[in-house]
């Protein structure tokens, strides 16, 4: 039963890679979630496969301007890790740096549209971010 279900999850996975490949974001997003999902039951919350699939999300979440969403699974993911003593393995540091990026970004956005500027411009510097 075991090996049918590491089966379903290798399948998905390659489903997911495929969206993320080629189709728009968002259906590769919950593709990815269905991988998560699944790894959680099969692995434990803080196995490699779960947490690469939540990283992936995070950066699909970037494409789609959702810096706040993809942070926030990032610290779930890091949480996951820090429960699990894991979380200055390289996963965890990696983790840390991509969240500090991405808060980075956040602020450069915010900064840039606190400056004297058109809502216009505001909305074309967040996109870029």
């Amino acid at each position: 039963m075991m090996r049918v279900r590491l089966a379903e999850l290798e399948e998905l996975t390659i489903r997911a890679d495929r969206m993320t490949t080629h189709d728009s974001a968002e259906p590769a997003i919950n593709a990815w979630g269905e991988v998560a999902l699944l790894a959680e039951r099969l692995l434990g919350p803080s196995d490699a496969a779960v947490i690469d699939a939540m990283r992936i999300i995070a950066s699909l979440m970037v494409r789609l301007e959702m810096q706040g969403d993809a942070i926030r699974v990032l610290e779930n993911a890091a949480e996951r890790l820090v429960d699990a003593g894991r979380h200055r393995s390289d996963r965890g540091n990696a983790i840390a740096e991509e969240m500090r990026s991405m808060q980075r970004s956040q602020r450069t956005s915010v900064l840039a549209c606190s400056s004297v500027r058109s809502d216009r411009d505001c909305l074309s510097a967040s996109r870029t971010a």
